[in-house]
Order: C-alpha cells, then structure tokens, then sequence
C-alpha cells in the first residue's frame, strides 16, 4: 500500500494541506497544480476517496477522460483488495459523468 510510514497526527496534517492546497488550485481553474497535491495525498493514504474524486474532476475538465477512467480503476482495484469495498455512489455519477461526455 501507498500509505507512508506516519504518525496519525502527521498523516492528517499532510491529508490537510494536500486536500486545501489541491482544492485551492481546483477552484482556480489550475489543475495541474491540483492533481499534483491530490497525487500527492493518495500516496499518503490511499484509501482517502475524496483525492480520487477530486483528481478524477481535474482530469475532465482538462479533457482527461482516459485518465480519470483510470483513477476510478485504481481507487476501485485499492478499495476492493484493502476493504473488500466499492467506491461510493459519489464516485459512480464522476465515473457515470465521463462516459455521458
């Protein structure tokens, strides 16, 4: 698994900034800079859906669309071997979203 060596408290507070930072960027229409941080926090913790979705959203706005296919993939390969789960609902409409494109 991706998720580093971290105490609880320094995970979170990299979850933080990778997730305020890449939100950041999102909203400002600068999207590389975003996937860079959202990339960034799924090699902190791998299971945190919330940077699957947001880099899923960058990868279709900047036209991606085989690229946001494959983090819906990755997150679905990750939740299914360390949960035994499927990506929420929220992610099925991103995913759902890309094919109606």
């Amino acid at each position: 698994r991706a998720i580093l060596r971290l105490t609880l408290q320094t995970r979170f507070k990299f979850f933080n900034i990778f997730s305020n930072t890449g939100s950041y960027y999102e909203r400002a229409g600068q999207f590389e800079k975003a996937i860079y941080y959202f990339q960034k926090g799924i090699e902190v913790d791998d299971l945190a859906e919330v940077f699957y979705q947001h880099l899923m959203n960058c990868y279709i706005n900047m036209g991606y669309k085989a690229e946001a296919v494959k983090t819906y993939q990755r997150c679905k390969k990750v939740f299914s071997s360390v949960l035994g789960i499927t990506p929420s609902l929220q992610m099925d409409d991103i995913y759902h979203r890309i094919s109606r494109q």
